[in-house]
């Protein structure tokens, strides 16, 4: 279902953008070290691999809303080898959640804690293309940061966690996905 609301809610995103209050784009890097299933489904016997540290980056347009509240769409990419599994072997992941964060300012410092909602598509390469493929599934994602405002830009800092709500199919193998992320980045 979600395969067909994509492209509805990326045209809804684009026009919905144009009118934000405020826009933030973003890098950083991702943790490795999470252990993610990677096995048969269902994973009568799970197969733990390592991720390792990738990079994100992403983009998102926020609006404020009545009290210490804003709303907002974030897209994020991500990519991280698996260098356990043998070279080559990688997940990428694309978002696309919408968002609510609660914010208090303290001392100049605009303090945040938010939740999201939405698409996560999986693609995972391996050097056997036959175990290559992608999947999108639902998921969340939880963010803490603090922002800064210099002149007319505002920079930013943020550990930002996001998990699947089931895992990912590909091919016949069923794909865990988390991830952390710390970034830094402009909001104008």
């Amino acid at each position: 279902m979600f395969k067909f609301l994509a492209p509805i809610a990326a045209i809804g995103l684009c026009a919905g953008m144009a009118s934000a209050q405020s826009y933030e784009i973003y890098t950083g890097a991702t943790f490795g070290g999470q252990d993610l299933n990677y096995g048969p489904t269902p994973p009568s016997s799970p197969n733990l691999q390592s991720m390792d540290s990738g990079i994100p980056f992403g983009a998102a347009a926020y609006w404020n809303v009545p009290g210490p509240f804003e709303v907002g769409v974030d897209m994020m990419y991500t990519n991280q080898d698996y260098s356990t599994w043998g070279p080559g072997s990688s997940l990428e992941s694309l978002s696309l959640m919408a968002n609510g964060r609660y914010v208090q300012n303290y001392n100049g410092i605009d303090l945040y804690a938010g939740l999201g909602v939405g698409g996560i598509k999986l693609d995972y390469s391996d050097p056997n293309p036959a175990l290559s493929g992608t999947d999108t599934i639902a998921g969340w994602q939880a963010q803490i940061g603090a922002r800064y405002t210099l002149g007319s830009y505002t920079v930013f800092t943020e550990v930002k966690y996001q998990e699947g709500f089931d895992e990912g199919l590909i091919q016949t193998e069923s794909v865990e996905y988390n991830s952390t992320s710390a970034i830094v980045g402009f909001r104008f």
